[in-house]
């Protein structure tokens, strides 16, 4: 198994992967929706409509066939949504009152606006946690529920599409594992593990040129020395495969 794939990124804006793809939890799907369609994250410069069109149509329509395909769906209930709603706003009422000398009696436009993207982004970012703790317990189906919460959440954060095709991938849905590569890879072209993802899915695939390629733009952007070790390694043994 590759060691690239269970390497999780569980930093705020970037993440990794484990599921039993049989599991037992039967609890139906729940509908969800973002407190807002704004974006939880904000990056430089910003994706393109057209790409989020694109990631959009794909989330979607992997969350309706992965709920067909599992029978269920772990995403927070609505009860559960509006507690954390009524908590973030009640932490941000304390805040004000500590620093202005008396509770807010209203919120402006701006400041909500404000609390949505910071509250989609936590929330959405908690989803991601959350799929990496399955991941780790090797429930790989519940792991992709998580993730793909989070993409639909925030549709522009690479690290969600890439810890959700690493997840695909261990649920050996390769094809949907290597567009969810490529949508983090459009999002954020510098993003060097969604490279070395996706160039084990082309291996895996038997797309070896690709494969080679996605390895080689990997270890071009790795920073760290163990892990572009690790990558050439792979690499290294994939150019043996084919040369036989």
């Amino acid at each position: 198994m590759s060691q690239e794939l269970l390497r999780i990124d569980t930093s705020a804006n970037k993440s990794q992967d484990t599921t039993n793809y049989n599991n037992t939890n039967s609890e139906s799907p729940v509908p969800f929706s973002p407190i807002s369609s704004s974006s939880s994250q904000k990056q430089a410069p910003p994706p393109s409509p057209l790409l989020l069109s694109q990631a959009s149509y794909f989330i979607h329509s992997l969350h309706e066939s992965h709920a067909k395909l599992s029978g269920h769906s772990v995403l927070l209930t609505q009860q559960e949504i509006q507690h954390h709603v009524l908590q973030f706003l009640s932490d941000f009422d304390e805040k004000r009152k500590s620093k202005y000398g008396t509770l807010a009696t209203t919120i402006s436009e701006k400041e909500q606006e404000h609390l949505i993207q910071v509250f989609n982004k936590k929330l959405a970012n908690m989803y991601k946690e959350e799929g990496n703790l399955y991941l780790k317990k090797k429930r790989y189906a519940t792991s992709v529920d998580l993730y793909i919460a989070s993409c639909l959440i925030a549709p522009d954060q690479p690290i969600y599409y890439s810890n959700l095709a690493a997840a695909l991938y261990f649920c050996k849905r390769y094809q949907e594992s290597e567009r969810a590569c490529e949508l983090a890879i459009m999002l954020d072209p510098q993003y060097g593990k969604a490279y070395s993802r996706l160039a084990k899915v082309k291996e895996t695939l038997n797309k070896f040129d690709e494969a080679v390629k996605n390895y080689e733009k990997a270890i071009e952007l790795e920073t760290s020395q163990t892990v572009k070790e690790s990558i050439i390694q792979q690499r290294n043994e994939l150019l043996t495969k084919i040369k036989k």
